[in-house]
Parts: C-alpha cells; structure tokens; sequence
C-alpha cells in the first residue's frame, strides 16, 4: 500500500509523481539544528513537512532527519553548499551530504 496526498482532482488511473521521504543531513553542525534552519536545508530537495522528534529535542547529534514531500522527476541533491560566518566576519562554506529514506 501506497500512501498518496488527497488531490480533489484524483484519478486511481494515473500514477502520481509526489511522495514523502525521509532525509538526513549526516555531520550537520549542531548550530543547524534549529527547526528553522533543518527547513531551510530541506527546501533544497522538496517541500518540507515535518522535522523528526529526535531532531526536535537535539536528542541525535550524528544527524538531523526531516519528512519532506518531493517530486520523482524533479532533481535530487545529494549535497548542499551553507555558509557559516566567523566572528572575525569571514565566511566559511561547507558541504553538507543528504541521504534519502523513502517511506
């Protein structure tokens, strides 16, 4: 069994191209572990929905997980680039790696 989003115009001959997934952000930093922040690094790959209650209550350093709506034939980012700033003003850009778990 599949779990579909309601759509009104829904037709069970068509096959949709949207999907939930879980992804994790592996070695994130624990100054991005603000629900805001995991939001912002989830758009990067699809809607987001939801963050995990381990995320939430900063229970997981290893890792930050999020319930993300994305579409299958859209792209998949295995990384994204953010940008932290030292207090001497210079900024400091890292990679940050994504791993996909589909429900």
């Amino acid at each position: 069994m599949r779990t579909l989003k309601w759509d009104p115009m829904f037709n069970p001959e068509e096959e949709t191209t949207t999907t939930i997934a879980w992804i994790s952000f592996p070695a994130l930093p624990p100054n991005f572990f603000g629900r805001e922040v995991v939001f912002s690094l989830a758009a990067a790959v699809g809607k987001p929905l939801q963050v995990d209650m381990a995320t939430r209550n900063q229970t997981r350093p290893s890792c930050a997980r999020m319930k993300v709506e994305v579409d299958l034939l859209g792209e998949f980012p295995k990384r994204i680039k953010i940008g932290m700033k030292k207090a001497s003003g210079e900024v400091m850009e890292k990679w940050v790696q994504i791993k996909y778990d589909y429900v």
